[in-house]
């Protein structure tokens, strides 16, 4: 289950890096269905937030660069 979640949230990363945000959508890699709360994170930081009720996240206010992001859902 973790592989294919992994494998759906890179396919919906979207990645601005000249506006600095990170934004997409969170969902199931077998059911498409969004994951509501799941949690999005740019790792070794403290910057994160928690999808919304359609799945989307969205992280603003970073200098342009690489970004490995991780999503977690319980």
């Amino acid at each position: 289950m973790r592989s294919l979640l992994t494998l759906a949230f890179v396919f919906a990363v979207n990645v601005l890096l000249s506006q600095g945000i990170i934004r997409g959508k969170i969902t199931d890699g077998v059911t498409g269905e969004t994951l509501i709360g799941a949690n999005v994170i740019i790792q070794n930081s403290t910057r994160g937030v928690m999808a919304d009720l359609d799945g989307n996240y969205s992280i603003e206010g970073l200098t342009p660069g690489s970004y490995d992001v991780i999503g977690s859902f319980i």
